[in-house]
């Protein structure tokens, strides 16, 4: 028997059963209230939240309330960011389960990371990824199992204007090397998610019809 998904969640707005379905997770810095704003309305919108203090708990490593994982400047704890991969895979196969739709992620700061690292893992249940002011996780070898993206649209949007310069800049060599089909955007723009959904949700009825 499959583990029931351990997350929380607030739905933001409106949500529908045909409405396609937006899964966003914020961090302790960053919050997705802006980024799912204009969506409301087109879009079933649940926003996960973070636990209260990241896992495993150890003495000496300094947990914040909003942290999905720990982390220091080498990168992310494996173990703990293993956690919380697991629960948010769990999650998104639920609602994968409950839908004939797959879902898009949306994250931002290391929701961001945790949505890239689950697309490198599941890409066929999901139906794109938007990935705002993070990057890929500096993994040891083997931590993942990842497979081929084989087409999934990603957004990358560069928070370059949240002091992180050229952070997203190398992501998408990385990404369309691994298959993604990615679209690179700047924070400093308009937002840039709702034409990247549009474009995105009219390619797939194109596909479908």
């Amino acid at each position: 028997m499959t583990p029931r998904p351990s997350l929380g969640f607030v739905p933001f707005g409106m949500t529908t059963g045909t409405a396609p379905l937006i899964v966003a997770l914020g961090d302790r810095e960053h919050a997705v209230d802006a980024w799912l704003q204009p969506l409301r309305g087109d879009f079933s919108l649940l926003s996960l939240e973070a636990p209260r203090t990241a896992d495993p708990r150890r003495f000496g490593v300094p947990t914040r309330s909003g942290d999905w994982y720990l982390a220091d400047e080498r990168g992310p704890e494996p173990c703990s960011f293993g956690l919380a991969l697991i629960a948010l895979e769990r999650f998104v196969l639920d609602a994968r389960r409950r839908s004939p739709e797959p879902p898009f992620l949306l994250g931002v700061g290391q929701g961001a990371t945790l949505c890239l690292a689950l697309a490198r893992c599941w890409a066929e249940a999901l139906a794109g990824v938007i990935a705002i002011d993070g990057g890929l996780a500096e993994l040891p070898q083997g931590a993942i199992e990842e497979v081929p993206l084989s087409g999934l649209p990603i957004l990358v949007v560069d928070g370059s204007v949240h002091g992180r310069p050229g952070a997203a800049q190398r992501l998408p060599a990385q990404l369309s090397d691994r298959g993604g089909c990615v679209t690179l955007a700047c924070e400093a723009d308009a937002l840039p998610i709702t034409p990247w959904l549009a474009n995105v949700a009219g390619s797939r009825e194109g596909l479908e019809a």
